[in-house]
């Protein structure tokens, strides 16, 4: 075998993106609370980073004229142009040492809260809301004090952690008694799932709905007979709404069937296990807003930065550069996080900027849904607003993705505006959502005692001018939790 030593040249093409790009997407992509949370990781880590307070804009009347212009120009933030040429600022940065001359510096003071006065963060923490009880918890407190063989003790509480969100037991006892590491007879699982089933809320650990329901009835402890026939004997048709067929086989009148109903969709819950430490639904900031423009057509857009803190970078460390006994490792630890900073900065900069520019062109091409509401939502692809705005599409995806925009119609994904669609006989172009928006409004307004078929409905839209095929309108109407219309019809 022969080892051999050589050179060789060799042509290739590598996409290498610098730490300051890395971290412009990255900021891009951020909602704005994740923003501002990556903002305040920023302030702990980046000592050269300050705030700047609302008395901090105008110049002590007091100081030198000269210094206070200097100082004014060494601590300005970085603009983004919209040629994006920021050569001004980053000549400014590169030549920190050489402009600034050196001052005296002290140890800024530390502001403490006086006892008279209250901490904030104190008082954050009293207005917080105290932490639901989870499900399982909320079990786990009643279970710990029924009394119960200390077997059935170990198989109901195996039971309860097995149990799913919404407060269902659906693992088979075979697979508990595997996981539990012993046999257990079904008869001692059986016992511990009905003493489970006893717990608050009723309906807890119920293996069906039909099941869940008739435990629910149980507990309330009132006389309701029939409610209770029909959920145990005509259950498939009380899922059918065939209320003329429960009458029949109930022996009872339909205005009596119907009552018995009522009472089952307004006392009966389906999924009871959500009742207890349910999540509520989250908190949306819109990453922008777009508002009526009071002085003449169309609408203005803004980004809100109310909870984004106003960032610059400290003369302070600027200053401490020009000292002469500062040694070599710390200069370049004060150099490297003052051009993190501003890096930081412009790219919160460039995230504004971008994030307005992609929402204006959203907003001239979906103007009729701003004016008219979900059905005149145009398809719309990402790469049209991208090569209308000059950036790459995967700009767009990411200047979009997680965010929210507040309209005068309310508050919508970003990424709603980009969809497929169709065209109309007229046409006209409407996006995917339009059509289900469409399709909602023809199930809304049918007769229920004679509901519209996939084929029916086809044909309806068709006359609106929208060509679909049965297949695509049967997906959507799947796709929008809408029963079939066997499933839709009452007596």
């Amino acid at each position: 075998m022969r080892l051999d030593t050589f050179q060789q040249l060799r042509l290739e093409q590598k996409l290498k993106l610098a730490p300051r790009m890395i971290q412009s997407m990255e900021i891009l992509q951020l909602p704005i609370l994740a923003l501002e949370e990556r903002i305040d990781q920023e302030l702990e880590k980046n000592p050269v980073l300050e705030l700047r307070e609302a008395d901090q804009d105008t110049p002590d009347a007091n100081s030198n004229p000269d210094e206070t212009a200097k100082a004014v120009d060494d601590e300005r933030e970085l603009v983004v142009h919209e040629d994006n040429s920021n050569r001004d600022d980053f000549e400014r940065l590169d030549n920190i040492e050489n402009v600034i001359d050196p001052l005296e510096m002290t140890d800024r003071p530390v502001r403490r809260a006086a006892f008279d006065e209250e901490d904030p963060k104190q008082q954050a923490l009293t207005n917080t809301a105290a932490r639901e009880i989870s499900l399982h918890e909320y079990l786990t407190l009643q279970w710990d004090l029924t009394e119960a063989d200390p077997l059935i003790k170990q198989c109901g509480e195996f039971i309860i952690n097995h149990l799913d969100p919404d407060g269902y037991f659906r693992t088979s006892f075979s697979e508990l008694a595997k996981k539990f590491g012993q046999e257990i007879p079904e008869i001692t699982w059986e016992q511990a799932i009905q003493l489970v089933q006893t717990l608050d809320p009723p309906g807890i650990a119920a293996r069906t709905v039909q099941e869940c329901l008739l435990l629910q009835l149980e507990a309330l402890g009132e006389d309701r007979c029939l409610e209770h026939l029909i959920i145990s004997d005509c259950f498939d048709e009380l899922q059918k709404q065939q209320y003329t067929r429960i009458a029949q086989r109930t022996n009872r009148p339909l205005a009596r069937v119907k009552e018995a109903v009522d009472f089952i969709g307004s006392r009966l819950i389906l999924h009871p296990g959500l009742t207890i430490g349910s999540p509520k639904a989250p908190h949306i900031v819109p990453d922008v807003i777009i508002d009526y423009n009071e002085t003449g057509p169309g609408y203005t857009i803004s980004i809100p930065e109310r909870g984004l803190p106003h960032l610059y970078v400290s003369g302070h460390y600027r200053r401490l550069l020009q000292t002469d006994s500062l040694d070599r490792n710390t200069r370049q630890f004060i150099k490297k996080n003052i051009q993190s900073g501003q890096w930081l900065i412009e790219a919160i900069e460039q995230r504004r900027h971008t994030l307005k520019r992609v929402t204006e062109a959203i907003v001239d091409v979906q103007t009729e849904f701003l004016e008219s509401g979900p059905r005149f939502l145009k398809p719309l692809p990402m790469a049209q607003i991208a090569d209308k705005i000059g950036v790459h599409v995967a700009t767009v995806s990411r200047a979009v993705s997680g965010k929210f925009l507040q309209t005068p119609r309310g508050i919508y994904p970003l990424r709603m505006f980009f969809s497929g669609g169709t065209e109309t006989t007229q046409g006209q172009s409407l996006s995917w959502d339009a059509v289900r928006a469409k399709i909602q409004d023809l199930i809304d307004v049918e007769d229920k005692t004679k509901p519209l078929s996939d084929d029916q409905i086809v044909e309806a839209l068709r006359q609106q001018g929208i060509d679909l095929a049965r297949r695509t309108v049967t997906k959507y109407r799947k796709m929008m939790g809408l029963a079939s219309s066997h499933r839709r019809r009452q007596s």
